[in-house]
């Protein structure tokens, strides 16, 4: 397993090691509840490295230690913040007013962070600016739910995406992934294994898909143009663990800077 490289100077609690690592074939098979299973193989091709998105402290005030409010019995939501706008610069969020995240560059993630549950204004502003907010909503978090906020689109159409979390335990012997298409200029994808076989089908910006469920094993993974075995991107080899829940993000842009890229990111606390 490798650190990730902001670690320890960001001091982050929450970012688990990672390695990755590639497959070439995959076997369908039946998960709980409904969730497709797929099972990894032991080949590894790639060596292609993928990019991690920066996962970071906040200094939103009055936060709690996360492993201590999951303990109290209080009505508290989690979320974090991504900033997927691909020329946008670095921002500040602020929630209810208060500064909760402080000069968030594109690719960063911050961490979970608990909020009271209910109704909650954030407010996205350039770095070191408290006027003319680049976003503003007001939104609803339930008791007990992950959430993550992203930043998405070019700038000149910069709007959130909210993205449901994982918020129960998976099964130790399971891995959940999911895929994010927040590419603003990439066309519908398939995703799909070296071999062809589909995971998530015809998904356009914005999309969110549903979990599935795959072996914890070594993976690599290509996005083809929806309907078709065009591959627009080979995503580099990536190494799921039992037990967790992750999201795939496609950020970036296809064929212009800064690069359609693929991220891991792991959906718990």
């Amino acid at each position: 397993m490798y650190k990730c490289p902001f670690m320890p100077c960001m001091n982050c609690p929450y970012y688990a090691e990672h390695k990755m690592r590639d497959m070439n074939q995959m076997q369908d098979n039946q998960g709980i509840s409904g969730i497709p299973n797929v099972p990894p193989t032991t080949e590894v091709p790639n060596t292609s490295p993928i990019q991690y998105v920066e996962q970071m402290n906040n200094n939103f005030p009055g936060k709690q230690d996360v492993s201590d409010t999951l303990k109290d019995d209080v009505n508290e939501a989690f979320i974090r913040v991504l900033h997927a706008s691909p020329d946008a610069p670095p921002v500040d969020v602020f929630i209810d007013g208060s500064k909760a995240i402080d000069d968030l560059a594109y690719g960063m993630l911050a961490g979970y962070m608990p909020i009271t549950a209910g109704k909650h204004k954030i407010e996205v502003f350039p770095a070191n600016k408290t006027k003319n907010p680049v976003i503003s909503v007001s939104m609803a978090f339930a008791d007990d739910t992950f959430s993550t906020f992203a930043a998405v689109g070019k700038v000149a159409n910069i709007e959130p995406l909210i993205i449901e979390d994982y918020e129960d335990k998976v099964p130790k012997n399971q891995a959940l992934v999911k895929f994010v298409h927040m590419s603003p200029n990439a066309p519908a994808v398939d995703i799909t294994l070296s071999d062809g076989k589909k995971l998530f089908t015809n998904i356009s910006f914005k999309q969110v898909t549903d979990y599935i469920m795959l072996s914890p094993g070594e993976y690599v993974l290509q996005a083809r143009l929806s309907g078709t075995n065009t591959i627009v991107l080979n995503a580099p080899k990536i190494s799921l663990q039992g037990g967790v829940p992750y999201s795939i993000y496609a950020i970036g842009l296809a064929g212009s800077m800064p690069p359609l890229t693929v991220v891991l990111v792991e959906d718990e606390i």
